[in-house]
């Protein structure tokens, strides 16, 4: 009887620790994989006041969002930067943050070139532009207006080290510096997918 008591029990506890290992592994992965409900109010081509939060350039502009507690967003970040070094004579580059980041840790952390600014945005701001989840980008024209808006999405996968030059983002900002309309993507690679500011 006692032998049968502790098999139920290490029975028990590995049901629990698996229970625990799917909660973990869904809320630090696959949720991130679906899309939200959260829509951008604007299209390519529309105004897109980034004046308003201290943006003034006479050049494109490319903002990419970044969360430190998003893995995506740490994966993206530290490759989103061989981008920026390639694009760096034709475009301004920003890197925003919400909450609590260290700007020089950050610079630090992920070989961040010197050009590109880092600015830190309360989430309020960043509904504002649109964005609800981070890795995303939006890629805006001299004019202010909107040229692109999306994440790093890649088929069912966000984008890393061997991809990130065919993500969407870096797609558009090839275009944008080549002077054509921004191409078609679907909607996957348009949606606000990933962590949730």
């Amino acid at each position: 009887m006692r032998s049968l008591c502790i098999r139920i029990a290490a029975l028990a506890c590995m049901i629990s620790l698996l229970l625990v290992a799917l909660h973990l592994l869904w809320n630090q992965a696959y949720r991130h994989f679906l899309p939200t409900d959260f829509k951008s109010e604007y299209s390519s081509g529309d105004y897109i006041p980034i004046g308003e939060f201290g943006i003034t350039t006479d050049r494109t502009t490319y903002l990419h969002f970044f969360e430190m507690g998003c893995l995506y967003s740490r994966v993206n970040l530290r490759h989103i930067t061989t981008i920026m070094k390639q694009y760096q004579s034709t475009c301004d580059f920003y890197v925003v943050v919400s909450g609590d980041v260290s700007i020089d840790d950050l610079r630090d952390e992920y070989a961040i070139p010197n050009t590109v600014r880092i600015i830190d945005m309360e989430t309020k701001a960043l509904k504002r532009l649109g964005v609800f989840t981070t890795p995303h980008a939006l890629i805006v024209e001299a004019n202010d207006r909107l040229y692109f808006q999306g994440n790093y999405t890649l088929n069912n996968g966000l984008c890393g080290p061997t991809n990130i030059e065919s993500s969407a983002p870096a797609t558009a900002l090839r275009f944008i510096t080549q002077n054509k309309p921004s191409p078609f993507f679907p909607a996957q690679q348009l949606n606000n997918w990933g962590c949730q500011f």
